[in-house]
């Protein structure tokens, strides 16, 4: 009985409770159904009155601004825009865009349901892979009426003046005004101008592999590309044409003819030609900077939007800065039009650009010397500008720079260039006694560096690490020339691996653009500067210290600037055909990274307006020129490095003959060591008397036989004098050390 109870007392208690589930469901139905009936009122009101708004371009010119506010060009889709009644667009271009575009499109009445729910069955099938739902009518609204933006309010009116269109136009005034207005890319807008952009024809003449590649433009222009991505513009353009036979309205055979069609050569894609840009700066070289800063606009938010919708970008780009380094290049040093290129780039201390100098002259060239590969050329060797990363190597790994070796004339390495004997010399046969890597640096010794990299303990991919680490991102071949710089690098890498240093071994990805607004005064997300540790305070400070030495008493005195102190490397390649120099100031750091040589080809730079053109010369002058406008305030001290700690590095077992002198001690010992550098306020290398000639501050070679192990050798250092900051030298300053061997590298 007490059982019987309980399940009665159960039922009661269940009885109340389901009833009220059942009348909340009930509330929540006819809740859904008479927001459903609202709704659809609205939507039938809406349509059968509200009127279609007119036809309108929604297209705003963008403009770029300096650091400052300064307008320096306008962006814009110019006269890329040609309307064409559809009796005038063949029907297979036609028939491509709505077999890729709205298959159902001349049955439906606007809004397509079947297309709706095959989206939405492919995005569930693709977990999130988006598939388009939208018809061309409601494709055509969004473009021209409204927008868009992601609320439902945009959806619902989107849809409402769809079926609405439809109502009052037919089929082909619909398709017309679509096919006239959707973007293309390059700046194209409608199917005339796309066909011209791409193909240089009208669309008359356009064939069925064309008519579909442009079909395949409209869900992505700069995705589908072929000259950036040809892979990705045959599969896109395959897509369309499967699709036409699917809609009848070619064979297969057609589609296989088609799809075995390329797009380079006769009838393939046309280059670029870039339009609709206004250059507020144009005698100072801004062209290149702007093009820049396109580029990265169009890689974030898309080309139509950077084209047509009024963008406000603020630069990171300093006028009085990019003035002086285009005027000091090329109404200065290299005015005549014979004369070699020069390509410079100026970052602060947080990697923004604040000059960038990309070649003489716009009109005659667009390719950027400044950005290498990425500015549409290709990069160059870097010279000896790359021993720095030999140093870094050294240090990261736990080696003193205190290593020494002997610095012969030239130098022969067996089996190390492609398996043959590895040829290193030095400027004008010159040759050396015991040099430690401090000196070596400031003298850009090439056969003590040849040593160095085929160590044991140091080696080519140690190397290529180490760049990589600062910040460079071209490609590095993994030899031991690598250490005299036979790797192509741009401008702009060589500046932020630098700058890596200066930073205390924070690394920093360069940016051109601080902000962008839109017309409507919304702000767009930028690249937030952010730092990576790539070496430690200490390391990075050591390799700066060095760097002090090559402006002060070595092959970059030309580069010193009053009021400031300098660190920085010089480089020339063999031949005098390509020469550098890169450097920086200590604290709110600026680096400037110049390089000079002639772009269309390895010619020799040996008389320039009477000057051998080496990094010590030319491009140590330049950049002194710049940083005199890029650093006005002094600066103050790099940071105080008193020792050198870590193993010694003996000399490489794989050393050869030396002529001149030893090639080093043979083997590969190690011995472990602490070496003081110099006082604060002083070089750690060891000081020369202001005026001598760099390539006379080391004892010359002896002329010993060398390469015996056991072969007493020291490190010669001179008297000390007092540490100067000096101007620029009036004493000739010394060529570098023109490294010549069989695999081409670089010289100081």
């Amino acid at each position: 009985m007490a059982s019987r109870s309980r399940r009665g007392d159960d039922e009661h208690v269940g009885r109340p409770r389901r009833g009220f589930v059942r009348r909340l469901i009930r509330r929540l139905v006819l809740t859904g159904l008479v927001f459903l009936v609202v709704l659809v009122g609205v939507g039938y009101l809406y349509v059968r009155f509200a009127p279609v708004p007119p036809d309108r371009f929604p297209v705003q010119t963008s403009f770029l601004f300096d650091a400052k506010g300064q307008r320096i060009a306008a962006i814009s889709a110019g006269e890329n825009r040609e309307v064409l009644p559809i009796a005038d667009i063949p029907v297979v271009l036609r028939s491509a865009v709505v077999a890729a575009e709205d298959r159902r499109f001349y049955k439906h009445r606007g809004l397509d349901p079947l297309g709706i729910a095959r989206a939405l069955w492919q995005d569930v099938r693709h977990s999130g892979r988006r598939q388009g739902g939208s018809t061309i009518t409601q494709q055509y609204v969004k473009n021209v009426y409204v927008g868009r933006d992601a609320t439902m309010a945009r959806k619902f009116k989107e849809a409402a003046i769809a079926v609405k269109l439809e109502q009052k136009l037919s089929k082909d005034e619909i398709l017309e005004r679509y096919l006239n207005t959707i973007y293309f890319g390059r700046g194209a807008y409608g199917v005339q101008a796309a066909s011209r952009a791409y193909f240089g024809v009208g669309v008359s003449k356009l064939n069925l592999p064309q008519a579909a590649y442009l079909a395949a433009l409209i869900r992505s222009p700069e995705r589908t590309d072929a000259l950036k991505a040809p892979d990705v513009a045959k599969r896109r353009r395959d897509s369309v044409l499967t699709a036409m036979v699917a809609t009848g309205t070619i064979t297969q055979s057609q589609a296989d003819a088609a799809m075995a069609s390329g797009f380079v050569g006769e009838g393939g894609v046309r280059p670029r030609n870039i339009r609709g840009t206004i250059y507020d700066q144009p005698t100072i070289g801004t062209q290149w900077f702007v093009e820049a800063v396109r580029k990265e606009l169009v890689t974030r938010y898309g080309e139509q939007v950077v084209q047509t919708q009024g963008l406000k970008v603020r630069t990171s780009l300093d006028i009085a800065v990019q003035k002086r380094a285009y005027d000091a290049a090329y109404r200065e040093l290299l005015p005549d039009a014979t004369d070699p290129s020069a390509a410079v780039v100026v970052l602060d201390h947080q990697a923004r650009v604040k000059a960038l100098v990309g070649g003489r002259s716009w009109a005659n060239s667009k390719v950027n010397l400044a950005l290498g590969t990425d500015g549409g050329g290709e990069g160059r060797p870097a010279g000896s500008t790359f021993k720095t990363f030999v140093l870094a190597a050294m240090v990261r790994n736990g080696y003193s720079l205190e290593s020494a070796f002997r610095g012969p004339s030239s130098l022969t390495i067996p089996s190390e260039d492609g398996g043959v004997d590895w040829v290193v010399r030095n400027t004008n046969g010159d040759s050396y006694g015991t040099t430690n890597m401090i000196d070596a640096t400031r003298l850009s010794i090439n056969t003590i560096f040849a040593q160095a990299v085929t160590s044991d303990g140091v080696g080519p991919d140690r190397v290529a690490e180490a760049a990589e680490l600062a910040g460079v991102r071209s490609e590095l071949v993994h030899v031991p020339s690598i250490a005299l710089g036979t790797s192509t690098v741009s401008p702009l890498e060589m500046a932020n691996a630098y700058l890596t240093f200066a930073n205390h071994g924070m690394r920093r990805t360069p940016t051109f653009v601080l902000s962008v607004t839109t017309a409507d005064g919304r702000s767009l997300p930028v690249d937030e500067p952010t730092a990576v540790e790539a070496f430690s305070v200490e390391e990075a400070d050591t390799i700066t210290n060095v760097l002090r030495g090559v402006v002060s008493k070595g092959t970059g005195r030309a580069a010193a600037v009053a009021g400031s102190e300098i660190a920085g490397k010089t480089g020339t390649t063999n031949d005098y055909r390509d020469a550098w120099f890169v450097g920086y100031t200590p604290k709110e750091c600026c680096v400037t990274a110049v390089w000079m040589g002639f772009p269309d080809a390895q010619r020799t730079m040996s008389n320039v307006h009477g000057v051998r053109v080496s990094g010590g010369t030319l491009p140590a002058r330049l950049f002194a020129k710049v940083m005199t406008v890029a650093v006005p305030k002094r600066t103050g001290a790099f940071a105080t490095v008193k020792s050198y700690p870590g193993d010694l590095l003996q000399g490489s077992n794989r050393a050869g003959s030396g002529s001149s002198g030893s090639s080093g001690s043979s083997g590969s010992v190690r011995k472990r060591r602490t070496t003081t550098a110099a006082a604060s306020g002083s070089d750690s290398v060891p000081p020369v008397s202001v005026g001598a000639d760099a390539v006379e501050t080391v004892v010359p070679d002896d002329g010993g036989s060398g390469g015996s192990s056991g072969s007493a050798e020291t490190v010669v250092v001179p008297p000390p004098v007092p540490d100067v900051i000096a101007t620029a030298p009036t004493v000739p300053v010394p060529a570098g050390d023109a490294a010549v061997s069989s695999v081409g590298e670089g010289q100081g």
